[in-house]
C-alpha cells in the first residue's frame, strides 16, 4: 500500500508522519521530509503481521504533521482467515457516511459464499473509533445459502466523541472468520449545506413554494373580482345618482314656469 503527498502551496513545507495504534503492523518508508511547491511524494506502508494475530478489523490513524497545521487521516487493517468461505462487502449509504451523536448509523451488509452448500454464519458487527473502541454492536446467525445481503444499524451513544469510526462486520463458520468494513464519520451537529440537500428536501420546498403561488395568485383573482364588483356598483350608483340630478332639475324648471 501507498499515499502519495502533494504540496499544493507556495511555500516549502516539512511533514512528519507518525501511525498511532497500528505501528506494530504498519511501517513507513519515509516519516521525515520537505516538499517544495507543487512537488510530491510516495510514501509506502510496508504492512506485516504475525501468524497468530487475531482475525479481525484493526483501526488506526496516520497522523500528518506540517509546518503549520496537522492532518489525521483514518487506516483500516483487515486481517481474516485464509481460505475463509464467506466473502463479505459492507457499505455505508451516502446519507449514513456523517451522522449526529446520538443517532443510528446504517450499513447495507452482503455475503457471498464459497462453499457449495448453505451453510449457518455467526455474524458479528460493531461500530469501533479510531483508537479501537467499541460504541455500539450486534449479534446473529444467518443460514447463508448462495449469497444475501440486508442492512442493520447501531445506535451511538450521546457521549460519543466526535470523529472517524468504522462499521464492521465478522462472518465465522467453524474456525473460519471473514471480515469486511466501511468508515463513516460522527458530528457533533450535522449541517445541511446547499450541495447536499437531499430531493426529499428540495421536493418539499417546491410544494410549499407552488402553494404559496397558488394562494397569492387566488388572491390576487379574488382581489380583482372585488374590485371590478366595486367598480361595478360605482358606476350603478353614479349612473341613478345622475338620472335623479337630472329629473330633480326637470322638476325645478317646470315649477318655475
Amino acid at each position: 500500500e501507498s499515499l502519495t503527498i502533494t504540496n499544493t502551496g507556495n511555500t516549502v513545507l516539512s511533514f512528519s508522519l507518525t501511525i498511532n495504534s497500528l505501528s506494530d503492523y504498519i511501517a513507513l518508508s519515509e516519516d521525515v521530509f520537505y516538499l517544495r511547491e507543487d512537488e510530491s511524494k510516495t510514501i509506502n506502508l510496508d504492512i506485516s503481521v504475525p501468524d497468530d494475530i487475531e482475525e479481525e478489523v484493526y483501526t488506526g490513524n496516520l497522523i500528518v504533521r506540517m509546518s503549520s497545521s496537522t492532518k489525521t487521516i483514518p487506516i483500516i487493517l483487515e486481517v481474516e482467515s485464509i481460505d475463509a468461505p464467506v466473502d463479505i462487502k459492507v457499505t455505508i449509504p451516502e446519507e449514513f457516511k456523517r451522522v449526529e451523536i446520538g443517532s443510528t448509523v446504517f450499513a447495507r451488509i452482503s455475503m457471498f459464499n464459497l462453499l457449495n452448500v448453505p451453510i449457518p454464519v455467526n455474524v458479528y458487527y460493531a461500530a469501533k473509533d479510531s483508537n479501537g473502541s467499541i460504541i455500539g454492536f450486534g449479534e446473529e446467525v444467518i443460514d447463508l445459502g448462495e449469497t444475501v445481503t440486508f442492512t442493520r444499524g447501531i445506535n451511538l451513544s450521546s457521549d460519543s466523541p466526535i470523529g472517524d469510526y468504522v462499521f464492521l462486520v465478522k462472518a465465522e463458520y467453524r474456525d473460519k472468520t471473514a471480515v469486511g468494513s466501511d468508515v463513516f464519520e460522527v458530528v457533533e451537529v450535522l449541517l445541511v449545506t446547499a450541495g447536499k440537500i437531499s430531493k426529499t428536501y428540495v421536493s418539499l420546498f417546491l410544494i410549499v413554494l407552488v402553494l404559496i403561488l397558488i394562494v397569492v395568485t387566488y388572491e390576487h383573482i379574488k382581489l380583482r373580482g372585488v374590485e371590478h364588483k366595486q367598480k361595478k356598483k360605482l358606476s350603478k350608483m353614479y349612473t341613478e345618482y345622475k338620472r335623479e340630478k337630472k329629473g330633480s332639475e326637470e322638476r325645478k324648471i317646470m315649477a318655475d314656469r
